[in-house]
């Protein structure tokens, strides 16, 4: 068995877990080549703002639904 932790998002994951700055990074196409491709090395770099997120107990907090 394995244990998920999850928190629900709304619009995309973009507007949910990233501020206007990193979501504008990854529009540019100057900043971000593989904007258009399904990944991108630029995006996983960005997502570790989700781990961080989750170091300081920001994601599925003690006493949120599982």
């Amino acid at each position: 068995m394995e244990l998920v932790c999850d928190v629900p998002w709304v619009g995309s994951l973009d507007e949910t877990f990233l501020d206007d700055k990193q979501r504008s990074t990854l529009e540019d196409e100057r900043q971000n080549p593989e904007k258009d491709h399904r990944y991108s090395l630029r995006q996983l770099v960005i997502f570790q703002a989700y781990m961080q997120k989750w170091n300081n107990g920001q994601i599925a907090p003690v006493g949120t639904q599982w």
